[in-house]
């Protein structure tokens, strides 16, 4: 038991995750991690010097009796330890189906949002009593190092970069306006469960860890039991290198950024002969960076990433369109930002007097049509009305192996200009693409042997006579 606490307290220290005079909200949901949390923290607080300690609980509307069980408990909890209790009642399900999100996404964001609120409001109470002089007020997550390995474990198979690898991080500023601390990431499941019990405490269940119904449900009862059973410490050790990769992180993070500032004009466009002579690992920081500055790199992909190498090194008039709106362009000397405030004007909504179909069904000898607008699809993997029209939010092709490809993603990775994209007429049923005409069918629709029925697409616009020198593949 002394251990642990003196292992925590060392981890705090090592990573300033607590300063003398902070106040700290524990996240308590009643299960054996944060239990463990609040525990350790109540009994440091004197020697970290914590002016407060509080705890808050969030009852997400989602496991009934369950959900109200684990309230009862924090409230006991926290009246044996004389600590202070918040409890938040959300309805999670209602605010899932308002956003389109899943339930996994919208708890995450609105516990997002409260700790913001809650820190806020800690801090307002606290500004009061010390006369404006009143320390930070910090978040803490019961985070330990069996997360942190399932994370690491499910960034690498992903296919993360090397941020992704770092894992959490033992403190972070989020920009909902709160300090988030994890000061149990050095400690093991089995450590925090063997505390909890030398403290003579229980703790809640929750039955949807043991459901298997998401991803990381899926690793923690299966992948890594097998894991530690092939290769005893596995956690610990991916956990430990998830830490040495965030120093390696933070020190080419502090390169890239000196280096941006060496790169970057005044007006914040990027000098193409600095930026080009960076080595590709350290200039692709500074493109994140520079991405960061204009708006954030939300649903920035790798592809994006590469698109942008080929910008740097190809010819000058080339742009390139990014999430969020964004437009980079390339001239002689600069890569420059611009926004994106009006779609093309080449956009139609329905091209569907530009096209003609037949269906007719499908002969042993199948001699598909040499000519480029013309496609032969297999009508029976049709399951939506079919439609002409130009690109929308969401749309989509499926590949050879059965995965998702967004059409934003394949347009980026075809290099189609920006000024192109809204012009080019689709073939779709829903949100699912099936030929981007000048360009590629969808794998879904391809004709197999199996194929009993086939529907003919003849596209005859203008789009086809303004792209005669496109190769079209199958």
């Amino acid at each position: 038991m002394k251990l642990l606490e003196r292992n925590t307290e060392e981890y705090i220290r090592k990573n300033f995750l607590i300063s003398p005079g902070d106040r700290v909200i524990c996240a308590l949901s009643g299960g054996c991690d944060s239990v463990c949390l609040l525990l350790l923290l109540e009994r440091l607080s004197g020697r970290l010097g914590l002016s407060g300690l509080s705890a808050l609980h969030i009852h997400h509307g989602i496991r009934g009796q369950e959900a109200d069980r684990d309230e009862a408990f924090c409230r006991k909890l926290c009246r044996d330890l004389h600590l202070p209790l918040t409890v938040r009642h959300e309805d999670i399900p209602a605010l899932a189906k308002a956003s389109g999100e899943t339930l996994e996404e919208a708890g995450r964001r609105r516990r997002l949002e409260i700790f913001g609120e809650e820190a806020r409001a800690v801090l307002e109470v606290s500004q009061e009593a010390f006369a404006g002089a009143a320390r930070p007020v910090k978040i803490a997550a019961a985070h330990h190092a069996d997360d942190q390995a399932e994370t690491v474990l499910m960034n690498l198979a992903r296919g993360s970069g090397p941020s992704g690898l770092s894992g959490m991080r033992p403190v972070r500023e989020d920009e909902r306006g709160f300090t988030l601390i994890r000061p149990l990431l050095s400690a093991s499941r089995a450590e925090i469960e063997a505390y909890v019990r030398a403290r003579g405490c229980g703790w809640c269940e929750d039955s949807t860890n043991a459901s298997g119904e998401n991803t990381r449900s899926r690793l923690r009862q299966d992948v890594m039991p097998q894991l530690e059973k092939t290769l005893p410490g596995a956690a610990r050790h991916m956990a430990a290198f998830a830490e040495k990769e965030r120093e390696q992180e933070d020190f080419l993070d502090g390169l890239a950024k000196q280096s941006l500032a060496e790169v970057q004009s005044e007006g914040g466009s990027l000098k193409l002969p600095a930026l080009s002579s960076l080595h590709s690992v350290l200039r692709q920081r500074v493109l994140a960076l520079w991405l960061e500055q204009s708006g954030g790199r939300k649903d920035v992909t790798q592809a994006h990433y590469d698109a942008l190498e080929e910008l740097i090194f190809g010819q000058s008039g080339r742009s390139l369109d990014l999430p969020g709106g964004r437009c980079v362009l390339r001239d002689q000397i600069s890569l420059r930002m611009s926004r994106i405030d009006h779609p093309s004007s080449l956009r139609r909504e329905n091209f569907r007097e530009d096209f003609s179909t037949r269906v007719f069904p499908a002969g042993k000898n199948v001699q598909f049509p040499k000519k480029i607008y013309t496609k032969w699809l297999d009508y029976d993997t049709i399951s939506e009305p079919l439609c002409f029209r130009s690109r929308k939010e969401g749309d989509y092709l499926m590949l050879p192996d059965g995965g998702r490809q967004s059409l934003q993603d394949f347009l980026v990775n075809e290099k189609i200009p920006l000024g192109e994209r809204d012009s080019i007429p689709l073939a779709a049923s829903g949100s699912h693409v099936l030929w981007v005409v000048g360009h590629r069918i969808s794998a879904a629709a391809k004709i197999t042997d199996k194929t009993k029925t086939i529907i003919e697409i003849i596209y005859g616009g203008e789009y086809g006579e303004a792209s005669s020198g496109r190769t079209d593949r199958q």
